[in-house]
Formats: C-alpha cells, sequence, structure tokens
C-alpha cells in the first residue's frame, strides 16, 4: 500500500514517500525479486524512490554532457569542455541523490550545481 509507480520512458520509478515504515521491506523485497527475473536491469535508490534502469552507462552526469555539448555545437560554440568553460554556464537544480552525477559534471567551475535538499553537501 501507498507506492506509486511512474514510468519514465527508459526508468521505471518505485515511488516509496507514502509507504509504510512496516511495508517498506516488503516493498523492497518485492523489487529485489523483479531485478533477480529481469538481469538486465539494475537498481538506483533515491530519496523515498527506488529506479530501475537499464545496465547501460548512462545517468543524469551523461545526459548533462549530452545536452550541454548539443546546444554549444547547435549555437556554433565550443564544445570541448576545456574551451567551453569560456562560453557556456550550465546550471542543474536538484533534490536527489541520483542527481550526484550532474552535480560531479559542474564541479570545478564547470557550471552551477544547485542542491536543494536537507543535508546536502556543500559545493564550491
Amino acid at each position: 500500500r501507498g507506492v506509486s509507480i511512474e514510468d519514465n520512458k527508459f526508468v521505471l520509478s518505485v515511488h516509496t514517500r507514502n509507504v509504510s515504515e512496516a511495508d517498506l521491506h516488503t516493498v523492497h523485497a518485492i523489487v529485489d525479486s523483479l531485478l533477480e527475473e529481469q538481469p538486465l536491469l539494475r537498481r538506483s535508490p533515491g530519496h523515498h524512490v527506488v529506479e530501475l534502469k537499464p545496465q547501460v552507462h548512462w545517468h543524469k552526469g551523461r545526459a548533462m554532457e549530452w545536452l550541454i555539448k548539443s546546444m554549444c555545437d547547435m549555437l556554433g560554440l565550443p564544445s570541448g569542455g576545456a574551451t567551453r568553460n569560456g562560453t557556456a554556464m550550465p546550471i542543474f537544480i536538484g533534490d536527489d541523490v541520483s542527481d550526484e552525477d550532474a552535480f560531479a559534471l559542474l564541479s570545478d567551475g564547470r557550471g552551477i550545481p544547485i542542491v536543494v535538499r536537507p543535508g546536502a553537501p556543500a559545493r564550491n
């Protein structure tokens, strides 16, 4: 009870925000059994959500990198990491641990990561 499932086209999100503490273990056990049946999926935990993703090397950091390069190419701007820094300043706002890959991509002055959750790590 309390589980909602969201089809995000390439990711299946199992939202557990409304699941009672007593039922949470059962929900995770069901997700684990599903993963045993579907070896091409992997678990990615988040805040009150478990994402089931394909076993590919793709995450929000890689997506952000692709978007930045594509937009720079479209606008005729340098798209390489070192040359792009002077022409584009990407901003990423996120509230979940699944956003960490995008935050890491924008570290060291390569963009502006904005973390909007309690207890978030301090960033430069």
